[in-house]
Order: structure tokens, then sequence, then C-alpha cells
């Protein structure tokens, strides 16, 4: 499973925001989802809730596994509440991770994690960080440098694309393997990229990553679109909350849709999913009451016969 924080964008300041470091959301509402990321029901979402700002008294100010202040791990502690001890992988980004939110997962919640970190929320960060001031790795090259804890199952990845990834799982083993990944190299001497795609090295947990966090994304993107028509001219955050939960329902549907009609009719192609959406609209208008009929005449009087 797969999780992440997404906006509601608005136009107006909102009370129940929350700013991760990396990219703090001052306006409208963050959406935080827990979604399947692997197999038939991919993009399905387990979870979806809104932030409840500074007054939000579901998360725990101080969480009982943490020696200090952390918010996220708080918020997963009850995110992750049904999956806990039974051996799930959790794929996030560096608005969540961290060694205390690793450490957390691994000894008390018995749940494998692994996702993108900030230098600072990692004992390994100042390190890598050393040795990339060094130049003991350089952007473009797809090495890795990996930075295994002493005591703990915790594995520290830097690897070196276009930009450098900085990864920690508290799973992996410090291992690279071998054509795994593909990317478009750069040029040494004009420093344009290569039209073709060729097999680079790179860090295991790097790659389990990649194969599975892009799926959320995706869903998440399908579901922005709030209105029937995929388009949106609501400028407020409140409507589009209420459309976007909307649409999460409306996902989840047609992801047993598509797993029903693939096992009931296999070889044949499913519906798409805005056709799916337009006749479920008139199913449900048609559940309400008949549209009164105007009878023949004048219209009825504002002031007669009262």
């Amino acid at each position: 499973i797969t999780t992440d924080e997404s906006w509601v964008a608005g136009w107006y300041h909102s009370p129940i925001t929350c700013g991760p470091e990396p990219k703090p959301i001052r306006t409208g509402a963050t959406l935080h989802t827990v979604c399947v990321t692997e197999g038939p029901l991919r993009t399905y979402k387990l979870f979806a809730r809104v932030y409840g700002g500074k007054n939000d008294e579901d998360i725990n100010v101080h969480n009982e596994f943490t020696a200090t202040k952390l918010k996220m791990v708080s918020l997963y502690d009850f995110m992750l509440a049904p999956f806990k001890y039974n051996g799930h992988c959790v794929v996030m980004d560096s608005a969540y991770m961290g060694d205390a939110m690793c450490q957390v997962g691994r000894e008390e919640w018995f749940i494998n994690m692994v996702g993108t970190v900030q230098l600072s929320r990692s004992g390994a960060g100042a390190l890598a960080k050393l040795a990339i001031k060094a130049g003991d790795i350089k952007k473009g090259t797809h090495e890795s440098l990996l930075y295994q804890h002493k005591t703990k199952p915790l594995v520290f990845a830097v690897w070196a694309d276009n930009n450098f990834v900085r990864t920690l799982s508290n799973f992996h083993s410090p291992s690279i393997v071998q054509g795994r990944m593909k990317r478009r190299k750069r040029n040494e001497v004009t420093g344009k990229r290569e039209r073709e795609q060729s097999e680079v090295d790179c860090n295991e947990q790097q790659v389990d990553y990649c194969s599975y966090y892009h799926w959320i994304d995706k869903g998440n993107g399908q579901e922005a679109k709030y209105d029937l028509s995929c388009e949106s001219h609501i400028h407020g955050w409140p409507p589009k909350l209420k459309l976007r939960l909307y649409n999460c329902n409306t996902n989840n549907t047609y992801k047993y849709y598509t797993v029903l009609y693939n096992m009931c009719h296999p070889g044949q192609t499913p519906m798409p999913i805005l056709n799916c959406i337009h006749n479920l609209t008139h199913s449900n208008l048609q559940r309400g009451e008949e549209i009164r009929q105007r009878s023949y005449g004048a219209p009825p009087s504002a002031t007669k016969d009262i």
C-alpha cells in the first residue's frame, strides 16, 4: 500500500491545512490517503482523511512510541491501524518518512516501510551530505551510496539520477541491482539527454519505491477532476473537497467493476470510466421522485386564494 498527501486547492486561507517542511500548504485543505498500489485494484483508496489543524483531536500531540512530538507518526498511528501486525509494506514520500517512523513501523506495528527522506530526518543524512560535497558521487552517474545502521534494520541510500534521490528503508539490504531502471542518459560533452532509454544500475529500495509510488499519483490526478465533465470552475476549497471525496468513492466503485467484468467477460474491454460516471449519474437521478408536470392554463397566482 502507498500513502500520500494531496492539496485540495482554494483561494482562501483554511484552518484545516497541514504544512510539511518540504512543501507547506497554506490554503485549501490537506487530504491524506492510503491506496492499494499492487494487483488489479491498484489506485483503490483504503483511507482518506482531511487534516483538522492544530485542534485536531484524533492526532495525539505526543505519540506513545516517540520521545518527542512527531505529528506524522501520530497521524500514521491511526491511518495504518487496520494494517498493523500483518506484514504489509508501505511506500511513502519525504513528507512522512524518517528514522523514527521506520523504527516505530518495524518494531511496534510490524510494517515494512520505504520511501524518500530528507537529510535532516535521518542519522545518515549528514554523512551523505559530506560525501556529496566532497564529490564522491555526481549527478547523472547513476551511482549509489548506501549506509547501514549498526544495530537497527535501517538502510539510507543516495542515488545519483538527474538529481540526488535519497531513500530510507527498514527492511531492504544494502544491495545494488543491475539493469533494473531505465533512464535517458545525459551526454557529458553536449549536456543533452539521449533519445533512447538505457538500463542503469540502482539500489534495490529505489527500484521498489519507483515501481509503486507513481500509482497513487495517478489515482489522485484522476480523482482531482472535480465535476462530471472533467473540468472545474470552482475556486473555493469546500465544494472541491466534497466532490473529491465523492470521486474517491466513484473510482473505488469503478475498480470493482473492472475486476468483476474481466472475471465474467475475459478478453473483452470494460466500459471507460467517463461513460460509467454518466450512467451512474443518470441512474442516481432516476431514483428520486418524478418531476412534477405543470398543468395547462395560467400559472398560479402568488396572492390568490390565500
